[in-house]
Formats: structure tokens, sequence, C-alpha cells
């Protein structure tokens, strides 16, 4: 059996011991050469990307300033389309705002103040808002005699003064006759504006829906359509079939047809004259634009 060597573990003859340790430091010297060239190379492809990457700040910089400029022009002219009572901090969430009004058939839009508005949007609950609304209803009887005056187009006839002497009526603490006028006037303007030869009331719910759906500029939606909304909630069909199958917010038809201190309470005339207010505003908003004197 042959023996390694321990000095020579591989038995290399003296010439291949030392071809060996000039390839090993061949090796060596050209792996020193290609760490320091890629050391090199990537300190010049950092160098290129810092120099690309300033270029493109440089390049970016003004277009960065105008599409800052133009979201903040963008966002004025949102603002600038916001009902008179709404906060300027309020965000635009449209879904919300419908729910509010159709959903819900609380007027969000004209009445109430603004830091009610805002605790309206607030609210993450049909009866959360109901509980606003309760709870401010002095504050927003106020309110709505404001909002009357911007009502003054003869179209209206005598819906504002009568708008007016529900709201001293419900400040007064007759609620359930504050609540039957302010019906009867919402009454009268629906059926003025939207019936057409004696239509039935679906058929009025059917021409708000479509008045409501032709008005996509943001003004006209935030301005017209959508103080529109709660009508249709105060136009939710009822046909008399008794007090269990009665709606219990805010409808025309239980109102004039099954009063009952069940429906005719604070909670709904604060509602009622709610709607009589902004609809009063949002319908001269509507005779002015089609010029009518």
């Amino acid at each position: 059996m042959t023996t390694m060597a321990s000095g020579n573990p591989y038995n290399l003859s003296p010439q291949q011991r030392r071809d060996l340790q000039r390839a090993m430091e061949v090796y060596r010297s050209v792996a020193a050469d290609a760490v320091e060239q890629a050391i090199e190379a990537t300190t010049k492809l950092n160098e290129t990307t810092r120099a690309v990457a300033e270029n493109y700040r440089r390049a970016l910089e003004p277009l960065m300033a105008g599409l800052q400029e133009a979201a903040l022009h963008a966002q004025q002219r949102i603002q600038a389309a916001y009902p008179p009572n709404w906060p300027p901090t309020l965000k635009l969430d449209l879904h919300l705002l419908e729910e509010i009004g159709s959903a819900d058939g609380i007027p969000i839009v004209y009445v109430p103040r603004a830091e009610i508005v805002q605790e309206l949007v607030a609210a993450t609950t049909a009866q959360e808002r109901f509980e606003v609304i309760d709870a401010r209803g002095d504050d927003i009887a106020e309110d709505c005699e404001n909002a009357l005056s911007a009502a003054t187009h003869a179209d209206l006839n005598d819906g504002p003064d009568l708008t007016v002497a529900a709201i001293k009526t419900y400040r007064d603490g007759h609620y359930e006759a504050a609540q039957t006028l302010a019906v009867a006037v919402c009454d009268t303007y629906l059926k003025a504006m939207f019936s057409t030869n004696g239509s039935k009331y679906s058929k009025i719910r059917e021409s708000l829906e479509a008045k409501i759906e032709e008005h996509d500029v943001l003004y006209d939606a935030l301005h017209i359509a959508l103080p529109l909304g709660p009508a249709i909630r105060f136009l939710e069909e009822w046909h008399g079939d008794g007090a269990t199958n009665a709606p219990s917010q805010l409808n025309r038809h239980v109102t004039s047809h099954f009063a009952t201190r069940g429906h005719l309470h604070r909670l709904n005339a604060t509602i009622a004259i709610m709607l009589a207010s902004s609809l009063s505003v949002a319908l001269n908003a509507i005779s002015n634009a089609s010029g009518t004197p």
C-alpha cells in the first residue's frame, strides 16, 4: 500500500507542486482583479443610477408642482359646488350622502347647519342619525327658518310662508300640527312640480327619480338632485293596511290618512320641517334654472 507523505498528501512531483502554486497565484490575482472591477462597476452603476434619478427628479419637479396645483384647484372647484350649509372640510362621498337622503329620508342639503351635517355624516347607522336629529331639533328649526330666506320664486306660491308657520308651530311644541302642515306643503310641492294630469304618487316617485338621474353635473347633483332624494322615502307606498304595516319614518300617506301619535311626533315633525324647507330652496333653484319669472 502506498503511504502519502504528510507534506505532500497527493504525492505530487516537485514540478507539479510548482505548477499548482503558480496556478493558485494566478487565480488569486485574477480573483482580486475581478473583485476590484466589480466594486468599480458597482460604484459606477450607483453613480449612474443617482444621476438618472436626479435627472428624473429635475424633469418631474415642475410637473409635480403643476399636478399639485391642479389637484388643489380641483378640490377648490368641488368645494365651491357644496351647498351653503355644508362644512368645507366635508369629504365628498356621494354614496353615503345618497344613503342619508334617499334611504334614511333625512334632508341634508340647505338644512341643517354645517356642524349637524358633520354629525349626520359621521354617524354609522340610520338610528344614530335619527338620534342626532332628535337631539338638535331646536337648532334645526332655526336653520330651517334661515334657509327659507332663499325661497322667493313665485312658483312656490304660499309654500315658504306655510313652512314658516309649521316651524313656529313646532317651536311652540305642537309637533303633530307642525308635522301635518309641513307634510301638506311637501305634498303640494311634489304634485305641482312632478305630477301630470293627476298622476298617482307612484308616478310622482318615478318622475322624482328621473329628475335626480338627469343631474350628473356636480353642482346640479348637489343642489337639485340630492335634496329631492328624501322625497322618495317620504312617498314610500302604503295603502292603509293597518298600523302594523305603516312606515315608522316620516311618510306622506301615513301622516295624511292614518294619524296616530306613533307617527305624528317630534322626530318626524323635525324631519318634516327639514324636508319642507329643503324642498322650498331646491324647487326655487329649479324654477330659476327653468327661466320662469
